[in-house]
């Protein structure tokens, strides 16, 4: 299936300003990355036809060659919020008004019946990432946008088109929060949570797909996440401190599935450490916090120690022992504690018997079989990332998921980064 977005771009707030033109609208990514990963039965292309401040008149000049002679078999049309802001602010000679906007549509819609019968159109409500209305914000522009977003939910009516509410999901997440710097500051953009709501949006309005299942955290409750440097994803750098990895997606896709439900997440991860760093560092990392979920995960350091990287070899037993100590502690100091265990792995199907990448393949079992009692012992929930992130491996092979295209097979790129939080996301829904 070949979906084309087109429209304004919806900045990435947690690139820097030098890659956002690459990156293109952040949540156009994460979609790409939510069908890849969920598409295991159909094979889905996704074009970013999104421009810096597109308004309805960009978008019929670019309609011919993005949507009509390409001929997607979805289109999503995000557009109206730089026209809103430029008839307010009269600084665009090319903006429109809400009629101006939906006339140019119509247009649009009929060339398409015409020639591109087939595209399936799904329009994007125009979303500001802001609540404040202060002169010093976005003034009117907030409350000029209203009639924007009535006059694209008649539209969709009108022509029985699906509707994203981009605009509604964004100020319900921020009121549930009462914090206008949640999904970030950027009233043009959206961070990595900001980009998750409305890709999965997105995603779900394109395939059909159900509501995610709820998870077991319950509004209020602390989630404490520690490990090495995939948990980490470099935390202390970024302005949330959640990192850039699966940590802070998990944070993203619970906080977009369950808007209502608020969730305060920790990460105390260290690039390099051991279940034995981890257990020197529990007094300070976790004990204080009293978290209501822990999130464990450790692995790889500890099966290179074989290697001789470090002057005690941890090998399973020392592993599970290292384990087991940790969340004794844990237990003993917040006995109503729950559990999260996760199991090491390496994207990499590598087989030749000579390969240091095959040999701790050999080993994994041995740890995550270790991890896998401890969690037994502990009631914790326990995913085996290896033997779970196989079948991602295996379908869209090692460059895909790993970082710096694949040449880094321990540290996952933004796909394997959602491959791991959508395993996490699964071990705090599954039943118990």
């Amino acid at each position: 299936m070949n979906v084309t977005v087109i429209g304004e771009r919806i900045h990435d707030l947690e690139l820097s300003p030098e890659q956002r033109g690459e990156g293109g609208s952040g949540w156009v990514r994460r979609l790409r990355h939510l069908l890849a990963l969920h598409g295991s039965e159909q094979q889905f292309s996704v074009v970013d036809a999104t421009e810096p401040n597109n308004t309805a008149h960009n978008l019929r000049e670019r309609w011919t060659d993005d949507v009509l002679l390409p001929k997607p078999d979805v289109a999503l049309i995000s557009i109206g919020l730089s026209d809103a802001w430029g008839t307010e602010l009269k600084n665009n000679q090319y903006a429109k008004n809400p009629a101006g906007v939906v006339a140019i549509l119509e247009d649009l819609f009929a060339r398409c019946k015409s020639r591109s019968p087939n595209t399936r159109l799904i329009l994007v409500e125009p979303q500001l990432n802001c609540i404040d209305a202060s002169p010093l914000r976005t003034g009117p522009v907030s409350e000029n946008l209203k009639a924007y977003a009535v006059a694209f939910r008649d539209l969709a009516g009108k022509h029985g088109l699906t509707l994203i509410p981009a605009g509604e999901l964004i100020r319900a997440a921020k009121h549930a929060r009462n914090d206008d710097e949640w999904l970030g500051t950027d009233p043009t953009g959206l961070d990595t949570c900001g980009s998750l709501l409305l890709a999965d949006a997105a995603y779900r309005a394109i395939t059909g797909a159900s509501p995610a299942p709820a998870t077991a955290l319950e509004h209020g409750q602390m989630l404490l996440l520690i490990g090495d440097s995939i948990t980490d994803a470099g935390r202390r750098g970024t302005p949330s401190n959640m990192g850039t990895g699966y940590a802070r997606v998990f944070q993203g896709l619970q906080a977009a599935r369950e808007p209502n439900k608020i969730v305060r997440m920790i990460n105390k991860g260290i690039g390099g450490d051991t279940v034995l760093d981890i257990e020197s560092r529990w007094e300070r990392d976790v004990t204080p916090h009293n978290p209501d979920w822990l999130l464990l995960y450790t692995g790889i350091n500890d099966m290179n120690t074989i290697y001789g990287s470090r002057p005690v070899q941890v090998l399973p037993d020392v592993y599970r022992e290292g384990l087991r100590r940790c969340l004794s502690r844990v237990k003993t100091t917040s006995p109503k504690v729950k559990l999260v265990i996760l199991a090491p792995y390496l994207l990499t199907r590598d087989d030749h018997p000579e390969s240091y990448r095959h040999e701790m393949i050999r080993r994994m079992p041995d740890y995550a079989r270790a991890a896998a009692t401890v969690a037994h012992e502990f009631d914790a929930r326990f995913v085996d990332l290896q033997t779970a992130l196989r079948p991602y491996v295996d379908r869209l092979g090692h460059r895909a998921l790993g970082s710096n295209l694949g040449v880094d097979i321990c540290h996952p790129g933004e796909l394997g980064c959602l491959a791991i939080a959508e395993l996490v996301y699964g071990a705090f829904a599954a039943p118990r």
